[in-house]
């Protein structure tokens, strides 16, 4: 019987915290798995998919659609940014 909860578990993965200690954060960043926003606006990143914000002991991942679409705005206005400043940088 204990068979089709063991593979339920499996199928069914752990859900995404709300917070992530900075700890955990730091080790995913050095493993790569971490985006900034920017590259001077580091206290917002990507990371398994969704945005979060730092607050000097923790992560907390933004879940208000708002947030997020300016998130996703920024990050794409500083890209054309950073992109544009090498290009000049390089001429």
């Amino acid at each position: 019987m204990t068979q089709p909860q063991t593979a339920t578990r499996r199928t069914n993965p752990k859900p995404l915290p709300q917070v992530i200690a900075a700890k955990r954060m730091r080790i995913a960043w050095m493993r790569g798995e971490v985006v900034p926003l920017s590259p001077q606006l580091d206290h917002c990143v990507q990371y398994l998919g969704h945005w979060w914000v730092n607050d000097d002991t923790e992560w907390i991942r933004v879940t208000a659609p708002n947030a997020i679409a300016l998130l996703d705005k920024q990050k794409a206005s500083s890209m054309a940014l950073y992109r544009d400043l090498h290009a000049k940088h390089a001429a």
